[in-house]
């Protein structure tokens, strides 16, 4: 489909994200305290990203936000913490960031492009969002211990999901243009991965057969978490559209969320795991894309 003149590549995410990892590794830049600069940016771009949404009648979508968030912890969760498993010990931290992480606020406009339930992926992102208080850091406490302190990883996450819960609601009740919204949280992105792959950079370049390996490992993750969640619900009664939803979450965590605390708690190499499951996820949506069309097959007949 040809593009209108209105476009312009602030309406490009995955282009944005592309391009500002590969900036991230041209530039050699020594940013002081870069952990806590990309946990501050990340912040404006989850406001951003939730403000366009109201929470009217999202009260009978809760059981389905519940399922979602179970999904998300009960299957994609487990997954990066097995494969985490085979991966060096200076990595682990990042891994089990990863799945502590809530799902990735871009399930909602992910859902909308796939045509999936919207109320599904709204609802379960808040829900998801609203838990993770409690569950981001028990979770990290619980298995990485002593390694992360209790206070920091606290403060990051009330920071991290609380306030741009708070926030997104006064902003949406300003009533911006949602294309401005969308535009905001695409240029935020771009700055987020420039951020965290200029952290990492001098990893990547000196091994990257050891970065690939971690993208790998990534992928094996989601492909792995996605099969067993379609294993699980194949011969349910779950609508297309619905599923369609219940599929993002089964694939996406908030990367850069894990990517940032994991720079700013435990350093650059912890970091990655996070950083490339982005890279992955990014490839994946392809794949749901496909996956979507099938399901909204039945209901065309």
């Amino acid at each position: 489909m040809a593009r209108t003149p209105e476009e312009s590549l602030l309406d490009r995410p995955l282009v944005l994200i592309f391009a500002g990892m590969a900036l991230g590794l041209v530039l050699d830049v020594d940013i002081p305290s870069i952990g806590a600069v990309a946990i501050v940016v990340l912040a404006a771009l989850m406001t951003l990203a939730l403000s366009p949404f109201g929470l009217e009648g999202l009260r009978r979508a809760i059981p389905e936000g519940i399922l979602a968030t179970l999904v998300s912890l009960g299957i994609l969760s487990p997954a990066f913490l097995l494969v985490g498993l085979l991966y060096p010990p200076g990595t682990w931290g990042g891994w089990v960031l990863l799945a502590a992480a809530p799902p990735a606020v871009s399930v909602i406009p992910y859902a909308i492009v796939l045509r999936g339930a919207t109320r599904v992926a709204l609802a379960g992102t808040l829900v998801s969002y609203g838990a993770a208080f409690a569950y981001l850091p028990g979770i990290s406490l619980l298995i990485l211990a002593s390694a992360v302190s209790l206070v920091p990883l606290v403060q990051a996450t009330a920071f991290l999901v609380l306030v741009p819960l708070l926030v997104s609601r006064g902003v949406h009740h300003v009533h911006l243009p949602t294309r401005t919204l969308d535009r905001g949280r695409n240029l935020l992105f771009f700055v987020v991965f420039v951020l965290v792959m200029a952290a990492v950079r001098d990893i990547v370049l000196t091994d990257p057969l050891g970065t690939a390996a971690v993208l790998g490992g990534a992928g094996l993750a989601v492909a792995g978490a996605f099969g067993v969640w379609t294993a699980a619900s194949w011969g349910t009664q779950i609508p297309g559209p619905e599923r369609i939803s219940y599929d993002l979450f089964a694939s996406y965590k908030n990367q850069t969320l894990a990517a940032a605390l994991a720079l700013s708690l435990l350093g650059p190499v912890a970091a990655l795991p996070a950083i490339f499951a982005g890279v992955f996820e990014a490839v994946w949506l392809v794949v749901l894309a496909r996956v979507a069309r099938a399901r909204l097959t039945p209901s065309r007949r």
